[in-house]
């Protein structure tokens, strides 16, 4: 019986532990205990959960700001390319008209919602009139 307990490892007589390291989650500030060489950072899986969905979201939100930030800048572009287009459209005819730079938009960014083209360019969806507005505004102070 005694043999078959030192082939299992349970008898653990004679035998060294490992030494282990009190250490501090960096998330909840908890203290646990690991082996020296362990790589954990964290008391359990839910701690490592939320410092994950945390790194997850800065990287989306920073990847969105770059996006937001190229929408804005390639409409301001295509404005001064096509001035007398944005300055001759009528405030019921701005989906036909901005439809080619919705399409460029669309190739570039991925992006074809126009409520997200003008986030990007406002801050929030304030909508095709206000766009196409602040396209004619851009053209009247940026002479071509």
């Amino acid at each position: 019986m005694l043999e078959g307990l030192r082939k299992s490892g349970l008898a653990q007589k004679g035998k060294f532990k490992k030494t282990r390291q009190t250490r501090f989650c960096i998330e909840c500030g908890q203290e646990f205990i690991v082996i020296e060489t362990s790589p954990q950072k964290f008391c359990s899986q839910t701690c490592a959960g939320k410092e994950a969905i945390r790194i997850a979201t800065d990287i989306y939100v920073e990847k969105r700001k770059e996006i937001h930030y190229g929408i804005k800048e390639y409409i301001i572009q295509w404005t001064n390319e096509n001035r007398e287009l944005v300055l001759a459209t009528p405030l019921n005819k701005i989906k036909t008209t901005i439809n080619p730079l919705l399409e460029d938009i669309q190739k570039l960014f991925d992006v074809k919602d126009i409520r997200v083209i003008s986030k990007a360019v406002f801050g929030e969806d304030r909508g095709r009139k206000e766009l196409i507005k602040f396209m004619q505004k851009v053209c009247n102070e940026k002479i071509c």
